[in-house]
């Protein structure tokens, strides 16, 4: 995987329903947010966008706004914590993931093995939506 030319950015996606719930994605035996790293070429949201679509299938997708801002455990990647809406229910997984769920927000902490850091900046998101 290329790295972005400045330096390292994950972006995740608290993609909402028409209905109020959330996706979230299983990849082996962690359930996570739809989402990844740029490459070099793109923008944040041209980054954002494609994966969202590549992990998804969903091309549905609109950015409300910028929630959270963080640093990894690792602290050598940015965390970009994104507030999305889709009027699409149906999901295409890419090879990466093998299960979905739509789920209410309420239970998103029973769905994410989070380090620190992450945890923290996901329990500050829970706080403003």
């Amino acid at each position: 995987m290329s790295e972005h030319k400045l330096f390292k950015v994950n972006q995740s996606a608290i993609l909402r329903r028409d209905d109020g719930k959330i996706l979230v994605l299983k990849q082996n035996d962690w359930w996570l947010l739809p989402g990844g790293r740029l490459e070099n070429d793109e923008s944040s949201e041209e980054g954002f966008l494609r994966e969202i679509e590549e992990e998804t299938g969903i091309k549905d997708c609109i950015i409300k706004n910028i929630l959270n801002v963080g640093i990894s455990d690792s602290g050598r990647t940015y965390l970009v914590i994104f507030l999305c809406t889709t009027a699409e229910e149906d999901v295409r997984l890419s090879d990466e993931h093998s299960e979905y769920k739509w789920i209410e927000l309420e239970e998103i902490e029973d769905y994410m093995n989070f380090q620190f850091n992450t945890k923290m900046l996901f329990k500050d998101v829970l706080k403003n939506i």
